[in-house]
């Protein structure tokens, strides 16, 4: 599951507040026990990992939408092996179902699109204007699908593939 983050770190938004609960798990989750112990863990490794996820996005509604979404802590740890003790997601890969879910929860707790605007604007190589001109034909369902295939260890989807033609083809003009 870290390589989401690396997608996303791509992205620092200025944050978008989470919205409220709903079926894709994201927003103002409610979790107990075992599992808000995990959602404290995954949040403290986010926020240490220090790779610009923290910034783009509230890191305790991203993992209190994964923890949820998933299933607990339980099916986590059964799953995947990420547990309150073992928090990295280094080379975690999802299955579709589980990849589809935790990027409509990372939707719940920012805008997508604004993040990649940022993150591109971040080093200072890129200014607003050209930021928002790449990603103007850009939709926020694009970036979920390639967030999807990301998350499932696939970098080089076809989803993926798509989203950075479409943004490479746009960089030369938007670049004057």
């Amino acid at each position: 599951m870290r390589r989401f983050s690396a997608v996303l770190a791509v992205a620092a938004l200025a944050l978008a507040a989470c919205g409220s609960d709903s079926d894709s798990g994201g927003g103002s989750v409610e979790l107990s026990g075992a599992d808000q112990e995990l959602a404290d863990a995954l949040s403290a490794d986010i926020v240490a990992d220090d790779d610009g996820l923290a910034d783009a996005f509230d890191p305790d509604c991203l993992a209190a939408g994964t923890v949820s979404v998933l299933g607990g802590a339980d099916r986590i740890a059964s799953e995947y092996g990420v547990t309150v003790d073992n928090p990295s997601t280094d080379g975690v890969d999802l299955s579709a179902d589980d990849a589809a879910k935790v990027a409509a929860s990372y939707a719940d707790c920012g805008d997508l699109k604004q993040a990649f605007a940022v993150g591109f604007t971040s080093d200072g190589d890129m200014t607003t204007e050209q930021a928002e001109c790449v990603l103007e034909d850009i939709s926020s369902d694009e970036i979920q699908d390639m967030l999807e295939e990301t998350f499932q260890g696939n970098d080089e989807g076809p989803a993926s593939d798509a989203l950075f033609e479409k943004m490479f083809e746009k960089f030369a003009t938007c670049a004057e």
